[in-house]
């Protein structure tokens, strides 16, 4: 399943690479993706944190 979303990125110049550092709240129910369980856990959020980090590098 595929949605479109916004992600709300920071970016930061870090010894010569740009940094670029996001995050989402996205909830399993909305992706057709099941609950986690686990029997020796009480409970598990039905939502996840999708991260994603790109480096940016000047070629030459």
């Amino acid at each position: 399943m595929t949605r479109d979303v916004e992600i709300p990125v920071q970016a930061k110049l870090e010894n010569g690479l740009i940094v670029v550092v996001g995050s989402l709240e996205i909830r399993f129910a909305d992706y057709d993706i099941a609950q986690p369980r686990a029997v020796i856990v009480l409970s598990v959020d039905d939502k996840g944190i999708m991260e994603i980090q790109l480096v940016l590098q000047k070629q030459g």
